[in-house]
């Protein structure tokens, strides 16, 4: 626990710092002071900070203080501090401008946060408590967060710690197991059981395919004997193919693009070719990053996966890193598999692909 005036009431970090305003908790009784604690805790336990990703900072601050505020009014010996984001009275929704969330205690927040995001008007006035720097959308950066006395986490770091926590909450979950309450049990659960979102498989991947060893630059780490040392691989080819059918919506495809948008931010050195198809191949080419907002996609009719796969034999004689398809399954699949890795990105969720691997793109909004 660590204080800090420069903030506007309290905030946890990935470390497990919780940063407080003495001026603001001493504004606070006993019983909101405990529910503080509760609130910024089940933070942590619930990974709300490692699964933001790239989301708007701000709105999926909003989303967990829901999820995790939910679990906190039902308990007598605690409350939460004024102006705490909570549900409808005596319900289990949430009203916001644009819209309302119902269900909450059975929706996650990828669910509830793909439901702001599409209709909240405008943001209400509240304080982030998840601190997580970096540049994302209304987040600090990193320098903000060093102005106001809060050491960042870098992204290195992050991943390690996150995995502590997780083993860290997974082995009190076995431990506490029917001594909790019901709503953090079911939460922890959907964790430990949850897919993971098909963009970290892609990091993962590609974090692993951006160094290669080579013996023209020796490692460091051991010399004087001759170790082969890492560097940077460049140009990895990566096919995107976007189903364009007319099955397929015009959020499916623009939401196809963004996540593509994302990718290529983080790992710039990648080739990528992006096709459009339904039955047949369109304005197959290589792009840049700056290419994708003006991303012109045809199709709209019946839906051929096999024209995909016979122009990437063709063009690139099935030299590539791996195809990332994004549709909803409903057409031809080729009768043999490729020789290169394929990822099925889809929100069909009942339906097995003959090859390759299916993720929920539903599991990453």
């Amino acid at each position: 626990m660590i204080e800090n005036k420069q903030i506007p009431s309290a905030g946890i970090n990935l470390k497990g710092n919780l940063y407080y305003n003495p001026e603001w908790c001493d504004k606070l009784n006993d019983k909101q002071l405990r529910g503080l604690l509760c609130h910024e805790i089940l933070h942590l336990a619930l990974q709300h900070i490692p699964r933001c990703a790239e989301r708007n900072q701000l709105l999926w601050n909003i989303v967990c203080d829901l999820k995790v505020n939910i679990e906190i009014e039902h308990d007598s010996d605690i409350q939460l501090p004024p102006k705490a984001i909570v549900p409808d009275q005596y319900g289990d929704s949430y009203s916001f401008s644009g819209g309302k969330i119902t269900n909450v205690s059975e929706k996650s927040a990828e669910n509830c946060y793909t439901i702001i995001r599409k209709l909240m008007k405008k943001p209400p006035e509240s304080h982030k408590d998840l601190i997580i720097g970096g540049p994302g959308s209304d987040g600090k950066s990193d320098k903000d967060l060093e102005k106001i006395g809060i050491k960042p986490v870098n992204a290195k770091e992050a991943g390690v710690l996150a995995r502590g926590w997780q083993s860290r909450v997974y082995s009190a979950s076995q431990t506490a197991k029917g001594d909790m309450p019901a709503g953090v049990a079911r939460e922890l659960f959907k964790l430990e059981h949850s897919e993971i979102a098909w963009n970290q498989i892609m990091k993962q991947r590609l974090r692993k395919l951006s160094v290669k060893h080579t013996w023209k630059k020796p490692s460091k780490r051991y010399l004087p004997f001759y170790f082969p040392g890492r560097a940077k691989n460049e140009g990895i080819k990566i096919v995107a193919a976007i189903d364009t059918s007319g099955s397929m919506s015009q959020e499916d495809i623009s939401k196809a693009v963004s996540e593509l948008y994302g990718l290529m931010r983080t790992f710039q050195f990648l080739e990528l070719w992006i096709t459009d198809c339904d039955a047949e191949v369109y304005n197959a080419k290589k792009v840049r990053q700056t290419d994708l907002a003006s991303l012109l996609l045809k199709g709209g009719g019946g839906t051929d996966f096999r024209p995909v796969f016979n122009w990437i034999k063709k063009e690139h004689r099935d030299d590539i890193d791996s195809l990332c398809f994004f549709t909803d399954l409903y057409g031809d699949f080729p009768s043999k598999k490729p020789p290169y890795e394929t990822f099925w990105i889809t929100d069909t969720q009942d339906y097995k692909v003959p090859f390759g691997r299916k993720l929920l793109l539903g599991q990453n909004n």
